[in-house]
């Protein structure tokens, strides 16, 4: 990862252009992320966006990952039987 983002960079040749990793949640929960591979190759704090400040990043807009829990949220309860099902099988 770290070298295809080196790449694009370098592609891109401007002064205004960033890169950095996307990781669009933390398997960690609220805990820093942990994984060990990544932690060796990426500066955590600039260049890696992670769960919220990635989403807000994509939506342009600084409520949209918890406009985006909302959704997931209301669509979960919309299924929740069918879930429940699928969870519960014999």
């Amino acid at each position: 990862m770290k070298h295809r983002l080196l790449t694009a960079f370098a592609i891109r040749r401007s002064s205004r252009t960033s890169v950095w990793w996307g990781v669009p949640y933390n398997p960690y929960g609220m805990a820093s992320y942990a994984h060990p591979y990544p932690l060796r190759f990426f500066d955590f704090r600039s260049e890696v966006m992670l769960g919220e400040e990635f989403w807000n990043f994509v939506g342009d807009e600084r409520g949209t990952f918890r406009e985006l829990l909302a959704i997931y949220e209301r669509v979960g309860h919309g299924f929740e039987e069918e879930i429940r099902r699928v969870l519960v099988r014999p």
